[in-house]
């Protein structure tokens, strides 16, 4: 991968409204079996990759990413907000989950996006995918500290198919994106999730802090 461009400030009056639209949007979701508001995941991407010294518009597709995904806002609307670069971004990373209003198995959408992954020039909305996922890994890892094996029963697969995938994820982004820093530290922690999760299996689930 090339050198990035020397990192640009975010302008934190574009990064607010990207974060008040997200929350109009995203409501009162909250994040799978956690009661932490949804939005304080899209926020914690964007901070990842901020810190990475992305570009703006990568910083405010990760705040908005999961709007067209889950949520009934529109491409269109969203680029007339933000714009057609900061749509487009978000688009790489939405998922189809239904077809001519039939569900789409979990294991067709994780095969699509890693396809897609693998093959676009895009390599921002990799950088928007890994740190996405980078976030999601950490959170599972805290929570099978905090609660053991019993935090794999919030997810629609199990423990075997979600660390398949992570690795599998893991993997296709550290081949797009080389030496990135972002990728090792997505791959550190996708083994830390695996020791993590033998941990888990091996005892009896912890008692969360009171």
């Amino acid at each position: 991968m090339p050198e990035p461009p020397s990192p640009q400030p975010v302008d934190a009056e574009r990064f607010a409204e990207a974060v008040r639209f997200a929350l109009q949007a995203h409501g009162n979701q909250y994040r799978k079996g956690s009661p932490a508001p949804f939005v304080t995941h899209p926020v914690a991407v964007a901070g990842i990759l901020a810190q990475y010294g992305c570009s703006e518009a990568v910083v405010l597709a990760a705040v908005l990413h999961d709007v067209l995904e889950d949520t009934p806002v529109t491409a269109e609307e969203l680029e007339a907000r933000f714009g057609p670069r900061v749509t487009a971004l978000v688009q790489a990373v939405t998922e189809v989950k239904t077809i001519a209003g039939r569900p789409v198995p979990w294991e067709e959408r994780k095969a699509s996006q890693l396809a897609h992954l693998q093959a676009t020039d895009d390599l921002e909305a990799v950088l928007l995918k890994a740190a996405d996922v980078l976030h999601n890994v950490t959170t599972i890892i805290r929570d099978l500290r905090l609660r053991g094996h019993a935090t794999w029963s919030r997810f629609r697969r199990g423990a075997t198919d979600q660390l398949r995938y992570y690795r599998r994820v893991a993997e296709v982004l550290g081949e797009r994106l080389g030496n990135h820093p972002l990728a090792a530290e997505l791959k550190a922690q996708v083994e830390e999730l695996h020791l993590e999760a033998a941990r888990a299996a091996r005892g009896p689930s912890p008692t969360p802090p009171s």
